[in-house]
């Protein structure tokens, strides 16, 4: 469901990324729990996401 409405959104420009060990509230959660904290994770992305489209 995820992927089909990725897929049906018009954005021109758009990035699907799943956070390893976190549920829906980036809380840790999930079969890869043992990986702690995702938020460090979900900052890498859209740190990531940022500098490509926003050069220093």
């Amino acid at each position: 469901m995820i992927v089909d409405s990725f897929e049906a959104s018009g954005a021109g420009d758009k990035t699907l990324a799943f956070i390893d060990g976190a549920d829906h509230f980036m809380r840790t959660g999930g079969t890869n729990s043992n990986l702690g904290g995702p938020r460090p994770r979900l900052m890498k992305v859209l740190t990531a996401w940022t500098q490509d489209r926003f050069p220093a």
